[in-house]
């Protein structure tokens, strides 16, 4: 194993603690479902999504489990450092509870648009490294090296990635208007033609989540 595959590893066991931690009984910490229902609803908008295409967000929600275990809502490898051998993570204000897709579906988002120059500068590396981590993660995660299964994972965690991508724009309200109407964009594009598919796949989210 290369220092690569390390600290991945370690970025991973990490992942998995916040993931089993249950913070729902602490008290606030919002719930991650209930927040992208008010994202669904801000883009229901003239520049966002009409009415039945905003209904479609908030069907392909509902089919999220519910968890009360901690959710970070922004965790990659921009927002984790590496400092003597452990891992740190940063950026803590999104932190909510719910189940571990909020999170991963921001991995396969970040994936999926991994050959944008911003998000490389975020991310601190190239289009390759950000698609090599994101493989690793997943086959770590998951513990699998099954092809098929990874396949089938992230065909999942790709229709949450789309989905995240539809609320990108109220999660950061400040972007410019041309990179939100990219996403509305997107979303009508790979999202929406797609929904009874995808509709199926979320149905299989705890086959892969136990």
């Amino acid at each position: 194993m290369d220092e690569f595959d390390e600290i991945t590893r370690k970025f991973v066991d990490t992942y998995k603690i916040i993931h089993q931690t249950d913070i729902k009984e602490m008290g606030g910490f919002n719930s991650l479902k209930d927040t992208w229902h008010s994202w669904a609803d801000g883009m229901n908008s003239d520049d966002g999504f009409d009415s039945h295409e905003t209904e479609s967000l908030h069907k392909l929600i509902d089919t999220i489990p519910d968890r009360s275990t901690m959710v970070h809502c922004d965790y990659h490898a921009g927002n984790v450092m590496y400092q003597k051998g452990e891992i740190v993570v940063i950026d803590m204000a999104d932190i909510g509870y719910g189940h571990p897709i909020f999170d991963l579906a921001g991995n396969a988002f970040h994936a999926r648009y991994s050959g944008s120059e911003t998000r490389q500068k975020v991310h601190g590396m190239n289009q390759e490294n950000m698609l090599r981590f994101y493989n690793t993660l997943l086959a770590i995660y998951f513990d699998t090296q099954d092809e098929e299964r990874l396949a089938d994972i992230k065909t999942l965690l790709d229709a949450f990635g789309l989905l995240r991508g539809a609320l990108f724009p109220r999660k950061h309200v400040q972007i410019a208007p041309e990179l939100k109407a990219f996403h509305v964009e997107e979303t009508r594009k790979n999202l929406f033609p797609r929904l009874d598919d995808i509709m199926k796949v979320a149905g299989r989210i705890d086959e892969f989540f136990r």
